[in-house]
């Protein structure tokens, strides 16, 4: 589970300007000894990379002094338990601020701790140690799903075979013995796996929202719309709220304001719509644009409601004030995402729509909305939901903010031309461009263009990265070299702001 770092050099001027001195204060505080803290930094964490091919476990051997310190860590459960909260925590924090190459090295420095642990207890008679062995083992497959999911965003295609062996004890260690799984429902969307063990990962991650389902029922939920219903001396609107953690300058919103654009200018005066939000408030146009659309905020008589600052509880009570007829799900299990509110059965309908086009496995959830090649329906049985399948694309676009009213919208030959130059193109070759982020990106798929360009003289492909990965672009080149196509046939051009 170790990464094979090529150039030593620029690791080093890569370090001299990391975060590592928190960690090393971390580490000194916990062991209470500042010179120990930095063999440990030095000798577990920084060489956790020089490990050869016969010796990736991430620990150092036990003659050596960094062995020695693992050995003394592992073996006081007290301080055992604070490293290791310690080196995933801040591997977590790492990785959500795109510092991905020290968030690695975190991960490896607990993955070691944990390997060391499960050395310490193989001397222990079985019985008695059982517990813990599971623990431990749960926690390395956890640490080593964290280690996946960063080099993937870094580009390293070297660990993508370690996908088959986390699913492998997924299955063997933790599904066998009823505990969650390591590798989370989004994880298994780009991932080869069959149907069926990708609806089975969803399922268990479901039942773990349980907790927070328990007292709230269909039942009580569809007695509160039918008092409603009652109670009005005209036929009831169908009141429908879209639940989100990105209305703001986010992918989700550039697409959802046309949808909250032609619900506001229906004809059909029957629906109200609502927005419960609780993401961040970047004060961009999109945020602004759906607040506006959605008649204001609910603090001042609109119908955008904010639930950022409030508990899963308090949200919940919120969104159950507003009295939606559906609810629909714009997250999922995506990052940000909160099945905590949906688990409390908030509408009669709840619907799974847009970012996670796969299945929720929940039996709160009841349909997922996607289309014939997204959600095909020859594969109905490995969603948990009803398909409700759109008849082109699932996707809303809404394109009039960027090329105005025209629904024909071209560029002339000259505009074309210009942009090209613009972005470093050349004038004539044709353009295979991707858009997608640097983690839904893979070998084998990335193969199978490596075998379309090459098809096609005179053909490049053009990436657009939120970052620059240097992992990324190397494993990109190794593989046009393997093709027989040069370096200048990948161009990465870098959007800081996309």
């Amino acid at each position: 589970m170790i990464v094979d770092w090529e150039s030593r050099d620029a690791d080093t001027f890569f370090f001299q300007f990391s975060s590592f001195s928190l960690f090393q204060r971390s580490v000194a505080a916990v062991l209470n000894d500042e010179d120990l803290a930095k063999i440990f930094f030095e000798q577990i964490v920084y060489n956790s990379g020089d490990k050869s091919e016969d010796d990736k476990t991430g620990t150092s051997s036990s003659g050596s002094l960094g062995g020695l310190i693992l050995q003394k860590v592992a073996g006081d459960p007290d301080i055992y338990e604070l490293m290791l909260m310690i080196m995933n925590n801040l591997g977590q924090a790492l990785s959500q601020q795109g510092i991905v190459r020290e968030a690695i090295l975190h991960h490896l420095a607990a993955a070691a701790l944990l390997e060391t642990r499960l050395q310490l207890l193989s001397g222990v008679d079985e019985e008695i140690a059982k517990d813990e062995i599971l623990e431990a083992q749960d926690n390395l497959l956890h640490t080593r799903a964290h280690i996946w999911r960063a080099s993937k965003v870094n580009g390293e295609w070297e660990r993508f075979a370690d996908f088959d062996v986390l699913k492998h004890h997924v299955d063997e260690i933790q599904l066998k013995n009823g505990m969650d799984s390591a590798l989370l429902p989004f994880d298994t969307l780009g991932s080869d796996v069959t149907p069926q063990w990708r609806k089975n990962i969803a399922v268990k991650h479901a039942e773990s929202l349980s907790l927070f389902s328990r007292n709230y029922s269909p039942e009580t939920q569809k007695s509160l719309h039918t008092h409603r219903s009652i109670n009005n001396n005209k036929p009831p609107l169908l009141k429908l709220g879209y639940l989100c953690y990105d209305f703001n300058d986010h992918p989700t919103a550039h697409l959802a304001e046309g949808l909250f654009l032609y619900h506001n200018t229906s004809k059909n005066n029957d629906i109200v719509v609502s927005a419960y939000n609780y993401g961040k408030n970047d004060n961009s146009s999109y945020r602004e644009n759906i607040v506006m659309l959605s008649g204001g905020y609910q603090a001042e008589g609109g119908r955008f409601f904010e639930l950022s600052h409030l508990g899963h509880d308090s949200g919940a009570d919120l969104i159950k004030s507003d009295v939606p007829d559906v609810l629909i799900d714009m997250q999922g299990f995506t990052l940000g995402g909160r099945p905590e509110l949906t688990a409390r059965m908030l509408a009669p309908i709840q619907v799974n729509y847009l970012i996670f086009p796969g299945t929720s496995g929940a039996t709160f959830m009841h349909y997922l909305v996607g289309d014939r090649f997204v959600t095909p329906p020859e594969h109905a049985n490995f969603y948990s939901e009803k398909l409700s399948l759109m008849p082109e694309s699932y996707q809303i676009n809404f394109y009039k903010r960027h090329v105005g009213e025209s629904e024909n919208y071209s560029w002339t030959k000259e505009e074309r031309r210009r942009a090209r130059v613009d972005h470093g193109l050349c004038e004539d070759c044709f353009v295979f461009a991707n858009f997608n982020k640097q983690d839904k990106i893979e070998p084998a798929i990335f193969n199978t263009w490596c075998d379309v360009i090459k098809s096609v003289p005179g053909s490049i492909l053009c990436e657009f990265l939120q970052r620059v990965r240097v992992c990324a672009c190397k494993s990109r080149l190794r593989m046009f070299c393997t093709f027989g196509l040069g370096a200048h046939s990948v161009p990465i051009i870098y959007f800081p702001s996309f």
